[in-house]
Order: C-alpha cells, then structure tokens, then sequence
C-alpha cells in the first residue's frame, strides 16, 4: 500500500460548531437522568422493539449507558478526526487531492458524531419518559435515525467522488 500524504489540518469553524453540539447533547442528557434521578423507579427500560415499546429492562443505573456510549463515541470520533490519513477512502490519496478528502472525512465524523450524540440524547430522554410509564421512544426512532445516518454517509460519499473527479 502507497503511504498515504500526512497533512496537519487545524479544525474548521463548522467542525467546531458540530463538536459543541455533540457535546451539549451529551450534558443535556447528562443532566436530564441526574434531574430525575432520585424519582426514578428502581427497574427501567433497557431495549424497545420496533414499535418503540420497552421490551427489556433493567437497573436504574442501566440508564447511564447511553450517556457514556454517547462520551465514549464523541471521544473516539473527535481523535480519529486527527488522523485523516488513517481513514478508509473510496478511492486512492493523492499529493493532489489529500487536503480535500482529509477535509471532507474530518467534517464527516463531525457531522456523524453530532448525530450519534443526538439520537444518543433523545434516546436516553425517551428511556426516562418509558420508566415513567409514558411515551418514550415511537416507531419512528431508529427509522430516522437510519435515514439521517445514510443520508449523511451517501452525501459525503458523494462529495468525496466529486472531489476525484475534478481532479
């Protein structure tokens, strides 16, 4: 394999601005579970089926998993954007094209982390409103959530295959 151009590129505003909110959605779920701990019943949901109905239970401090999921997902997207020339690219580096792909994959995991960190919230919000024998998460949670993560990972396959070809 052709050792890949290593290029440092600082974060970009947009980067930065994707980065707060994935973490301002983490300490809103944070908060949101530490608000309502204390009248939290001692059993909660842990999965839900398709119709966004709990299917699974367990320990109310089950419920600090999607938080930490959502932490630990943020930290590895946010050091894996320092690396760009360690991701897998649909086609191959060049000296050419190697600030442009290291910058549209950046912005990516950006973008895709925000998203995870989002779902990961209202996630963690619908298990907390289900504990309480209310709504939580609908039918329509994981089919959006599969929508914007595809739509978000075919549009920048997109942009990338652009870039290649005004090369």
């Amino acid at each position: 394999m052709k050792k890949r151009p290593g290029i440092a590129l600082p974060t970009t505003k947009m980067e930065r601005i994707f980065q707060s909110l994935s973490i301002v959605c983490i300490l809103m779920a944070v908060i949101y579970i530490a608000s309502v701990w204390s009248s939290l019943p001692n059993t909660v949901p842990t999965h839900f089926n398709a119709a966004g109905e709990p299917d699974g239970w367990g320990g109310k401090e089950s419920i600090w998993f999607l938080p930490v999921l959502s932490t630990f997902l943020f930290i590895l997207f946010f050091f894996l954007s320092k690396v760009p020339h360690l991701h897998n690219y649909p086609m191959e580096i060049t000296e050419e094209n190697a600030e442009k792909m290291y910058r549209a994959s950046k912005k990516l995991l950006a973008v895709i982390g925000f998203e995870v960190c989002f779902f990961l919230a209202i996630a963690a919000g619908g298990t907390v409103q289900s504990a309480f024998g209310k709504d939580g998460l609908g039918w329509w949670y994981v089919p959006l959530l599969l929508i914007v993560l595809f739509s978000t990972i075919f549009f920048h396959l997109y942009k990338l295959t652009k870039i290649k070809s005004s090369q």
